[in-house]
């Protein structure tokens, strides 16, 4: 029997891998220079969790979390999203007693059941930063400050941001009210789809990619004309500071994000060759703390697909160093295999990366494997070297062969 993995899932294998790799420890760098702490949550909730922060209308609650019953009778889900488990970690393990506003960052995998289809997979990873307990829109700029000067340290700078309000819930309500009038004449022209979401949650049907739905919207109110004061200062300030700061932005007025526990300014980050596709997006929930039972503290985050980062890196054929070896350590013989040995944990003892092919038994078979590695140099050790404590090291580059002390061999290499 042939065994595949699921549907909707893949494998991370070589090259992608360090690609992978790279860019966690490009993210890991920044978070905590931006001083943000590492969390990590379990990849199964509670079902309710996720019912009552991300919606029981909403598309993921609806359709596409893997949830499933337990023998306990527990009800769990495999989480579909970073800022939830986040928020009940933080409140369950008393992080409100440290000082605040805290700032977390994760990386993990999330899954939902969508139908396949290019870079939308059903386990998918994402890089995930949240600050919580500040109302203040510096934090909304430190969140997509740090993203810009992420994506910049590892070569995507042709970006752009879409941005909006969702108001609060004094102004969302009265916006609503207005868009359900518009929208009444044309509720018979719409698809089903489109209907249940008017039903359930009209703001959704923002969402929908259907031309129908777009184009009888496309006379719609803009929720931006109904914000209260506090939700218009908040969208100003982070224009304000975009604009100092001389990132590229597009105001949206159709950007409403996927998630209920939105507030205020939501914004989505866009790769300008692929403008139909977002790498990733965030924004304020002012009031998802509170829903889920902790004190009642402003927070803002934001989350990036990794998926769709590695596309991007790829198609713009961004150089990415591969983690190689600069040393191939070889050997002629069984003694000087004991010897090649001793002389590889050396030098990865003192982190200089090597590389050896044990396992072939004659010098031709592991120069050919040396070969296929961009190496810089060379390190033969024989019987003949291990009596006088010696090797052969032969600059790849220049071809220069020399015999050095085994006690000056790395001041060699590094020099």
């Amino acid at each position: 029997m042939k065994f595949q993995r699921p549907k909707g899932t893949y494998d991370i294998v070589p090259p992608d891998s360090y690609r992978y790799k790279y860019i966690v420890e490009k993210l890991d760098k920044i978070a905590q220079f931006y001083g943000f702490y590492y969390i990590e949550t379990p990849i199964i909730e509670k079902t309710e969790l996720f019912q009552k922060s991300i919606g029981e209308a909403s598309e993921i609650v609806e359709k596409e979390m893997y949830s499933f019953a337990t023998k306990g009778g527990d009800k769990l889900t495999l989480r579909p999203e970073g800022t939830a488990p986040t928020i009940r970690a933080y409140i369950e393990n008393g992080l409100k007693t440290l000082s605040h506003p805290i700032k977390l960052y994760y990386v993990g995998s999330f899954f939902r059941h969508e139908k396949p289809q290019r870079l939308r997979y059903r386990e998918f990873r994402q890089f995930g930063f949240e600050i919580i307990g500040s109302e203040s829109s510096m934090s909304d700029i430190e969140v997509i400050y740090l993203i810009y000067n992420f994506l910049k340290d590892i070569g995507i700078v042709d970006t752009v941001l879409h941005i909006n309000s969702v108001g609060c819930t004094d102004c969302r309500q009265n916006y609503l009210s207005n868009l359900i009038e518009y929208v009444k004449p044309f509720y018979h022209k719409l698809p089903k789809e489109a209907k249940d979401k008017v039903k359930k949650n009209i703001l959704k049907v923002f969402d929908l990619k259907d031309d129908k739905v777009k184009m009888i919207l496309k006379d719609a109110p803009q929720i931006i004309d109904f914000l209260c004061d506090e939700c218009k200062n908040n969208l100003e300030e982070i224009l304000d500071y975009l604009d100092y700061f001389g990132f590229d932005y597009e105001l949206d007025s159709r950007l409403v994000r996927g998630l209920d526990y939105y507030t205020k300014t939501v914004y989505e980050f866009y790769d300008k060759t692929e403008p139909t596709l977002a790498f990733g997006g965030g924004g304020r929930y002012d009031f998802l703390v509170k829903s889920l039972g902790g004190p009642d503290h402003s927070a803002t985050g934001a989350a990036l697909g990794v998926e769709r980062l590695l596309e991007i890196l790829s198609r713009k054929k961004v150089n990415i160093p591969k983690p190689e070896g600069k040393v191939f350590v070889a050997h002629l013989g069984d003694l000087g295999r004991k010897y090649a040995l001793k002389v590889v944990e050396q030098l990865r003892q003192k982190n200089v990366p090597v590389i050896q092919q044990f396992g072939k038994p004659t010098l031709k078979s592991q120069l050919k494997a040396a070969k296929k590695y961009k190496i810089s140099y060379l390190v033969i050790c024989s019987q003949k070297e291990l009596l006088e404590d010696k090797v052969i090291v032969r600059d790849i580059k220049n071809g220069v062969q020399s015999e050095i002390k085994t006690t000056e061999l790395l001041s060699f290499i590094r020099k």
